[in-house]
This record gives structure tokens, C-alpha cells and sequence, in this order.
């Protein structure tokens, strides 16, 4: 029984602290066989600094249980979700980095699949709506076409090249010269 510090080799045990003696030395917890390192509290850092795990070279941190909450953020099983009310998630890239999602992505009832937007729902419409008075543009090369396999709906007017053909309602408009019907 010892009262007070004690020092073995470079480490130190002072009361609930084992510190090392060694400047910027590290401590190394190492369990036997398939033992495990277990902690039963929350880990913390007594100086404020952020508490960081770090896998050893070719090693990952893992964390086992039924999910792992990370500030506003639970990840349990293959889903990612808010835990406060109302709160959004948000996934961004830094920088000139990007977002990428692959595979078949669904967001409600539309579904994304490489180059292929699709409802998911029974006889579902899928509505491309610019907001307010803008407009939907596509960019079109001259060998490049719009393609519909079902009907095409168009509500409002449609303007075909920059201003050489439109259609609004009933009327087909030329900005000069005669329409063609061939």
C-alpha cells in the first residue's frame, strides 16, 4: 500500500491521475490475449483539449454497440439521422470538394440512378418546377435531343434555339420567316 504519488519508470500515479513523466510521451493501455480495454465512463480530457483516437498504422477505430450519437447526429445501423427536433442534415464537401452519393439514391418518392430520374410512385409524376418566374433550360448540344418515351406535357410556353420558334397554348409563333410542317 502506498500513500501519496508513486513513480514507476516514466509514469506517475497521483490520486485518479496516471500521467507519464516524459515529455509528450505517450501511455499504452494494452490488454492480454483477446482482452479488451474497457471504459465504464464517459471519456474526457481534465485540460479541455479535444479527445482524439487514433488507429495504429493498417488499424481502424472501431465502435461497437447499437448506434454512436456524435453532437446532433445519430449513426445506428445503415441509418444517419438528427436527434434534436426539426434538425436537418447536412452533407457538403470543402472547398472545391464535392458531395458524392453512389448507387441508386432515393429522396421521397423520386428515384436517382446514373444518368435516370424516376418516380417511385404508382403512376407518379415527375415535376421539374423552376422557381417563380424563372426557367427550365436544357443544354442541348446541336447532336443532342429531348426524348420522351411517354407523352410530354408542357403547361405555359415553350421556346425553341433562342428565339426562332414558340409555342404557347394553341399558337405556334416564328420570330421571322414562314412555319414548316413537313
Amino acid at each position: 500500500v502506498v500513500l501519496g504519488d508513486a513513480q514507476i519508470e516514466t509514469l506517475t500515479f497521483t490520486s485518479n491521475v496516471i500521467s507519464s513523466v516524459t515529455t509528450d510521451g505517450d501511455i499504452t493501455l494494452t490488454p492480454s490475449g483477446n482482452g479488451k480495454l474497457v471504459l465504464s465512463a464517459a471519456l474526457g480530457s481534465q485540460t479541455g483539449e479535444d479527445l482524439v483516437l487514433t488507429a495504429a498504422t493498417g488499424q481502424t477505430v472501431k465502435v461497437e454497440g447499437t448506434s454512436v450519437t456524435v453532437d446532433n447526429l445519430k449513426i445506428s445501423n445503415n441509418l444517419i439521422e438528427a436527434t434534436n427536433v426539426g434538425g436537418g442534415i447536412t452533407l457538403s464537401g470543402t472547398g472545391s470538394g464535392r458531395t458524392i452519393l453512389t448507387g441508386t439514391t432515393e429522396i421521397d418518392n423520386i428515384q436517382i440512378s446514373g444518368n435516370t430520374l424516376t418516380s417511385t410512385d404508382t403512376d407518379g409524376d415527375v415535376n421539374l418546377v423552376p422557381y417563380a418566374a424563372r426557367k427550365l433550360v436544357f443544354g442541348l448540344d446541336a447532336a443532342d435531343s429531348v426524348t420522351s418515351v411517354n407523352d410530354a406535357t408542357i403547361t405555359g410556353s415553350l421556346a425553341i434555339g433562342t428565339s426562332a420558334l414558340s409555342f404557347d397554348g394553341t399558337t405556334i409563333t416564328a420570330a421571322s420567316g414562314n412555319i414548316n410542317l413537313l
